[in-house]
């Protein structure tokens, strides 16, 4: 009998190992091989995956989360698979500026800004995934000056993020330990990559924000190229402009990182969309600047808009857990009636709003 036990616990023993290559061995002797299917360790991690990835899109179809945020939660998953220390997503938009979309909170204190500008610069290693397509792994970084200058990281290992044909961006996984990566683990997270796509582009939309060229992929508002690009086309429209900047704005970057200040930028562009009609458009000029291109507009139209924007910011902002309260500065001005070009009035509603700014600063 204590045998019979003891041959139990063996097999028990051997189901329960990594390969269960001896397993198999011992169930194929006893003639039941093919009865017993020993579970493959990768499918279990992509299958539990998935349904934590279900989970996240259920509370952002359910309005309860946004997408970068379900986006950032489902690569922190992925990084706790790895038991990675932590981990980024680095959007490489073609002819583009490259940057950080979303991080985890340990690389908060990080140049991410600088690092991208870097990386888009001189970055051989990044640039060399993006030729080959695959996922890259670096054993130790502390041979390349600049990444061990300005980072913790030690090992890192990089999966390419597929959106259609090009490769869009860069999921980073860090240890600030020297580890070995595994032929397993360089599968798995191959996989894993896969599936993130998919949700990316079919569920997420993010497909539009991070491909499109006129998009501001922070604030998911048009950018100052798109902005340029409409000042063109409008040359021979009477337009209003309506400059906006974030009072000291810094101080939320500062007190509560990046993260939180990326998406209160969001949140400050939904509220300023609320405030302007329908044929409006909303720009993110750049940092903390917003421009409004009003559509066949009058001192009375700029000043109503105007006027509502300012009364929807005496409500503090929501971000992340945290309420702060925020204050803004505007000017304005009327095409063609005060300049020759949108782009000179675009600079004269700057000048009037750094007035407004300067009176400010001086109460």
């Amino acid at each position: 009998m204590l045998i019979i036990l003891l041959i139990v616990l063996l097999i028990v023993i051997l189901i329960a190992g990594y390969h269960g290559i001896r397993t198999l061995i011992l169930l194929k002797r006893m003639g039941i091989y093919g009865k017993f299917r020993i579970p493959d360790p990768k499918k279990i991690v992509v299958n539990h995956l998935n349904a934590f990835m279900n989970e996240a899109i259920l509370g952002y179809l359910e309005q309860e989360k946004d997408s970068k945020q379900v986006l950032g939660e489902i690569l922190s998953f992925t990084s706790r698979v790895f038991k990675a220390d932590s981990w980024s997503l680095l959007l490489t938009p073609k002819e583009q500026r490259w940057y950080f979309y979303t991080w985890s909170e340990r690389l908060n204190h990080l140049p991410l800004d600088e690092i991208a500008e870097y990386l888009q610069r001189e970055g051989r290693n990044i640039k060399e995934l993006l030729d080959k397509k695959d996922i890259m792994v670096i054993k130790d970084t502390r041979k390349y000056p600049y990444w061990h200058r300005v980072s913790e990281v030690i090992t890192w290992m990089g999966a390419p993020l597929m959106l259609g044909e090009e490769v869009s961006g860069v999921l980073s996984l860090d240890w600030f330990k020297k580890r070995r990566i595994t032929k397993f683990e360089v599968e798995l997270l191959r996989e894993i990559t896969g599936y993130i796509e998919k949700v990316v582009i079919r569920i997420l939309n993010l497909d539009r924000i991070l491909l499109d060229a006129r998009i501001d992929p922070i604030t998911e508002i048009y950018n100052r190229k798109s902005l340029e690009m409409e000042t063109q086309k409008n040359k021979d429209i009477d337009m209003g402009i309506i400059f906006i900047d974030l009072d000291n704005f810094k101080r939320v970057n500062d007190l509560y990182g990046h993260a939180t200040g990326d998406n209160a930028l969001k949140v400050i562009a939904q509220k300023i969309r609320r405030c302007v009609r329908e044929e409006d458009r909303v720009f993110r000029y750049g940092g903390d600047e917003f421009v409004v291109l009003v559509k066949n507009a009058n001192e009375s139209i700029l000043k109503s808009i105007i006027e509502r924007i300012k009364n929807s910011f005496k409500e503090p902002v929501k971000v992340n857990g945290n309420t702060f309260k925020i204050s803004v500065s505007m000017g304005f001005s009327l095409y063609p009636k005060e300049s020759q070009s949108l782009k000179e009035a675009i600079e004269i509603a700057d000048r009037r709003m750094y007035k407004e700014k300067s009176r400010k600063s001086f109460k």
